[in-house]
C-alpha cells in the first residue's frame, strides 16, 4: 500500500506542476531589460524540481519491476502491482513531458525576447534613420550657401581694386544676396 499511496502522490504532483507551468506560461515575462528574473527563476526552479521527481520516479520503476519479477512476492498482487506500473508509468511520462515543456518555455522566451531586442533596436535605427536624413537635408540646403558665403566673404578687395566680377556690376552685390 506504501508504493500505491506514493506512486499516487506523485502523480499528484505532476498534475501541480502541470497547473503550475500553465500559469507560468500565461504570465507576461518580458520587460525593458529583458526576461523578468522571478518568472526565469521559477521556470528554472520548475525544471530542477522536476528533475528530481523524475529521478525518484525511476527509482520506484525500477523497484516494480523487481517487484513484478519475484514470483515470491508477486503471486496473488499481479493486479495490484500492475496498477502501480501503471502509475508510476504515467507519473514518469507527464515529469519527462514537463521537464520538455520547461525547457521549450525557456527557449521559446529567449526568442521572444531575441525578437523584442531586435523590434526595440529596429525602433532606435529607424529612429536614428529619420535624423540622419534631416540632417543630410539641411546639410545639403546650407552648405552651398555656406561655400558661396565663404568664397565671397574673402577679399573683396586688393589695393582698392574689385577682385570678384559681381563687384563691377551694378547691382552685383545685390544678385550676390538673392542667390
Amino acid at each position: 500500500q506504501i508504493l500505491d499511496l506514493s506512486a499516487d502522490e506523485l502523480v499528484k504532483v505532476t498534475k501541480a506542476y502541470t497547473t503550475r507551468l500553465s500559469c507560468l506560461e500565461g504570465q507576461p515575462h518580458i520587460c525593458a531589460s529583458g526576461l523578468v528574473p522571478e518568472w526565469l527563476d521559477e521556470v528554472s526552479l520548475a525544471q530542477l524540481q522536476l528533475a528530481v521527481v523524475s529521478r525518484r520516479l525511476k527509482g520506484l520503476q525500477r523497484l516494480i519491476r523487481k517487484l513484478s519479477e519475484d514470483p515470491d512476492l508477486n503471486a496473488g498482487l499481479t493486479s495490484y502491482v500492475a496498477d502501480i506500473r501503471d502509475h508510476i508509468d504515467e507519473a514518469v511520462e507527464d515529469a519527462t513531458y514537463l521537464f520538455e515543456k520547461c525547457r521549450t518555455i525557456l527557449d521559446q522566451s529567449e526568442r521572444e525576447l531575441e525578437r523584442h531586442e531586435g523590434h526595440c533596436r529596429q525602433v532606435a535605427d529607424d529612429e536614428l534613420n529619420s535624423r540622419v536624413f534631416l540632417l543630410t537635408v539641411a546639410t545639403a540646403i546650407f552648405a552651398p550657401m555656406h561655400f558661396i558665403c565663404a568664397v565671397y566673404g574673402m577679399n573683396f578687395a586688393v589695393d582698392d581694386k574689385p577682385t570678384i566680377p559681381e563687384l563691377l556690376w551694378p547691382h552685383g552685390y545685390e544678385y550676390f544676396w538673392v542667390l
